[in-house]
Order: structure tokens, then C-alpha cells, then sequence
């Protein structure tokens, strides 16, 4: 069964892993909390309309440093 608690939000460094950037990014969509997630645009290396996608299916985000944010 699925669980109805929502993640707590948290702040993560990819550390240039275009995994862990798209999976936290996923996984906030389920925080009632920000996530913070450092190095995210390393997920351009395998998806590089990722963070354009994920705001039009649904998800926030912001960048900091950005015109976007």
C-alpha cells in the first residue's frame, strides 16, 4: 500500500550526478517542504529538457542566480 505522509524537504548536492539530481527533483513533488537541489543542472548531461518538462507536467522549482527564479 501506498503511504500518505508527505517527505519532509531537504537539501542535497548531486555532486555533478545527473541521477541523484533528477530523482530528488521527482521526489519533491512529493515534499511539504522545500528541496533544495545543488548541481541540479547536471542533469542536462543525459536530459537536457528535463527541468523545461518537469515544469510543464506539473512541478516547481526555481534557480537560484536565474532569470527563472
Amino acid at each position: 500500500q501506498g503511504r500518505e505522509e508527505l517527505l519532509g524537504g531537504a537539501e542535497v548536492n548531486c555532486f555533478g550526478d545527473h541521477r541523484i539530481a533528477m530523482a530528488f527533483a521527482v521526489a519533491a513533488t512529493a515534499s511539504e517542504r522545500p528541496v533544495t537541489v545543488c548541481g541540479a543542472e547536471c542533469a542536462s548531461k543525459s536530459y537536457e529538457t528535463f527541468f523545461d518538462e518537469y515544469e510543464r507536467l506539473g512541478g516547481r522549482l526555481s534557480i537560484e542566480g536565474s532569470a527563472r527564479a
